[in-house]
């Protein structure tokens, strides 16, 4: 995938992955992913972990859950890096549900968003002095807190520019270079 540009679209309607939506023996093609899709739906999404049942109870499935949206799970590295520079298929662009909420939430619709905010919240009232506490708290450890719109059970999530799996490959790369 990486080096076989002549071949690349060939070896896309070979490859199959684990499924948000199915158990592990029932495996996806981009293609069924693609025709599943919701009206309107123009991205596909993904998450890396190794491991299949810590990736479909990850923080960052949760505004998955109670939605029909399906998540491809990626259970090696590499394969993101493969997603990433292909960027898309079939114009269906590639999102690693690890980006930004934002990015995510015009395919979940408004009742996931309504479903969150109705849970138990924070008070407006707190928000900005708790944000401000939690900052000056972890100092230089981040760059900013803010409060997210994308869970429902997990008190906390940390985000960046650079996913979990990706992180892991540049300390592989460290160690053995």
């Amino acid at each position: 995938m990486a080096t076989d540009n002549e071949n690349k679209d060939a070896i896309w309607r070979l490859l199959r992955f684990n499924s948000r939506n199915r158990d592990r023996a029932n495996l996806i093609s981009l293609d069924e992913y693609v025709e599943n899709m919701k009206e309107g739906q123009e991205k596909i999404y993904f998450v890396v972990n190794p491991n299949f049942d810590l990736a479909v109870n990850s923080p960052f499935m949760e505004p998955f859950k109670g939605s029909e949206l399906d998540v491809v799970v990626l259970t090696n590295n590499v394969d993101e890096i493969i997603f990433q520079q292909n960027g898309n298929y079939k114009n269906k662009r590639f999102v690693n549900i690890e980006s930004s909420y934002e990015e995510i939430s015009k395919d979940l619709g408004k009742d996931i968003e309504s479903e969150i905010a109705g849970s138990n919240r924070l008070p407006e009232e707190d928000i900005t002095g708790f944000c401000l506490w939690m900052k000056n708290e972890l100092d230089d450890s981040v760059a900013k807190v803010t409060i997210s719109k994308r869970l429902k059970d997990t008190p906390a999530i940390i985000t960046g520019q650079v996913s979990s799996s990706m992180r892991v490959m540049y300390e592989m790369m460290k160690q053995s270079g």
